[in-house]
């Protein structure tokens, strides 16, 4: 971008050129989620924290696809996507769980498996 300043040697009016820069991170997962097991009828809770610049895009996959965040909450995330909370959990419930975190310079993902028994 074009831009007016002074030179400091001759103290003229010159056009100057202005150039930002952006350094981008790709995400890494710190804190991954970590397997667990429960009896039918729990909550349990999968943490994912990342790292990155821009700050990574948290999401939530199961089977490779989207964790349905519905109007019963029995899947619902934190504002920023780094915890999934499964409510009254069932033997149906029990899979792998992934966490995709995303920004403009890559991917990563890490998965924690669920197993949930009957009583």
């Amino acid at each position: 971008m074009d831009a007016g300043c002074i030179d400091d040697l001759t103290g003229i009016w010159v056009t100057c050129m202005v150039y930002s820069l952006l350094c981008a991170v790709a995400p890494a997962v710190y804190r991954p989620p970590r397997d667990t097991e429960t009896p039918s009828g729990s909550t349990v809770s999968f943490d994912c924290f990342v790292s990155g610049e821009p700050r990574p895009k948290v999401r939530w996959q199961r089977g490779g696809e989207p964790v349905a965040l519905t109007t019963s909450n029995k899947h619902s995330v934190t504002h920023d996507g780094s915890v999934l909370v499964i409510r009254d959990v069932t033997v149906s419930d029990s899979g792998d769980y992934e966490c995709v975190a995303e920004n403009m310079a890559g991917t990563t993902r890490a998965i924690a498996r669920l197993t949930v028994w009957g009583r």
